[in-house]
């Protein structure tokens, strides 16, 4: 089955979420109880971060008994983990100061998962939790790493457009979201959603500059 998106301009839900360098744990953004189950998904964000010493966290979802139920993190090297496991470090950075696009995939039935940057895809493979279900109803973060409290793992810089969909997104429709202002809409999570997620020193920047 082919799946696509719906292409819409920066005007729809225009803006990102900039996490200053100081921010303490309390400083998060936090959707609770609101991602259903999965047997795959595709989360697509836009990222820009300077940072070089830290461990930077784009995102973090945690369920009962998991903390690392879905993690991507250390942008100076991402490493994705489903349900605990992780297939190690990617090779792949995204913290030179420049908006980038980042997608990641996951689906269940051979557990193949995908790392693309900027469109292009960068970094796969299967058997990643191959049958596993993601428990729905957890607690999705941004910034940072629900594991611990180590400051190293806090993101640094600024997060856009993050959207997450229930199935696996076909390479074209990954690089045509990548294109300068354009975005999607997710069908488990969308980007709107976490506007009144936002707590302490984390800002609101309307409009997104979301051109790389």
């Amino acid at each position: 089955m082919s799946y696509r998106v719906k292409t819409i301009f920066c005007l729809v839900s225009d803006f990102s979420l900039e996490f200053p360098s100081a921010a303490g744990f309390n400083d998060s953004v936090i959707l609770p109880a609101s991602v259903p189950k999965l047997q795959a998904f595709t989360i697509c964000f836009w990222m820009k971060t300077d940072d070089r010493d830290n461990q930077g966290t784009p995102f973090s979802y945690a369920v009962e008994g998991r903390e690392n139920e879905i993690v991507l993190k250390n942008y100076k090297n991402f490493r994705i983990q489903v349900s605990n496991k992780s297939p190690g470090a990617s090779g792949i950075s995204a913290n030179d100061g420049k908006w980038h696009h980042i997608c990641v995939t996951w689906e269940n039935n051979d557990g193949s998962w995908n790392l693309y940057k900027d469109g292009g895809l960068e970094k796969g493979g299967t058997g990643l939790k191959a049958g596993a279900v993601i428990d729905g109803d957890g607690i999705l973060v941004l910034g940072k790493f629900q594991g611990d409290r180590l400051k190293e793992k806090n993101f640094i810089g600024q997060i856009a457009h993050l959207n997450i969909w229930s199935h696996v997104l076909p390479d074209d429709n990954i690089t045509r979201l990548s294109q300068p202002c354009l975005s999607g809409e997710g069908n488990a999570v969308k980007w709107s959603d976490f506007k009144n997620g936002v707590h302490g020193n984390i800002s609101v920047v309307i409009p997104s500059p979301c051109r790389p």
